[in-house]
């Protein structure tokens, strides 16, 4: 299963306050670089702007912002933010 796919199966069990932080930490240690995760991220933003699922997206949003470093530094991603 690529990582895409992943995401896809991810966001069908979440509910209201979780976020897909496993995954990307997951895909993080992987070897997967800050501007992948944020773009791969970005695009499931995109998507799901459009289709009215407002926990799916904030998820996403969540799950962005451990990414960029927009959250308390305990739970970024990322020690050295670059985006």
């Amino acid at each position: 299963m690529n990582r895409e796919q992943e995401i896809i199966s991810a966001l069908e069990l979440v509910e209201s306050g979780n976020s897909l932080y496993e995954l990307a930490l997951r895909f993080e240690g992987e070897g997967a670089t800050q501007k992948e995760l944020y773009e791969l991220f970005d695009f499931f933003r995109n998507k799901y702007s459009v289709d009215g699922d407002e926990v799916k997206y904030n998820v996403i949003l969540d799950t962005m912002d451990f990414i960029s470093g927009h959250c308390q530094p305990n739970k970024a991603l990322f020690k050295t933010i670059k985006i």
